[in-house]
């Protein structure tokens, strides 16, 4: 069953952003990112072998790969979170949710 907008939907008032959802959604997305950095951390601390002339060879290079992999994550996971928490039928309000909480994070991001 499709679900058709009328009017006062496509107008610019139309979608209603749910703060809460918003900011539920950053606040997991950022915990999520949180933990796979402590992951990867513990992974790149454990990796290293100090009796090697070069330690931290690969550590860089594994470190950046991990780093976008995370972030992409944490981004998925926390736009999903807010997608679902919106209340919404409609999949477009959902995605304008996710949407949000994906510039928020990219920017909270930036900022730490």
């Amino acid at each position: 069953m499709a679900m058709e907008r009328t009017m006062e939907q496509w107008s610019f008032g139309g979608v209603r952003v749910r703060w809460g959802a918003v900011f539920a959604g950053w606040a997991v997305g950022l915990a999520t990112q949180l933990v796979l950095t402590l992951l990867g951390l513990a992974i790149g601390a454990w990796s290293i072998d100090l009796q090697e002339a070069e330690p931290a060879g690969g550590v860089p290079i594994g470190t950046g790969i991990w780093t976008g992999i995370s972030m992409l994550i944490s981004a998925f996971v926390g736009g999903y979170i807010t997608a679902r928490m919106s209340g919404s039928p409609l999949r477009s309000d959902g995605l304008y949710h996710g949407v949000i909480v994906w510039g928020v994070h990219s920017v909270s991001r930036a900022w730490l």
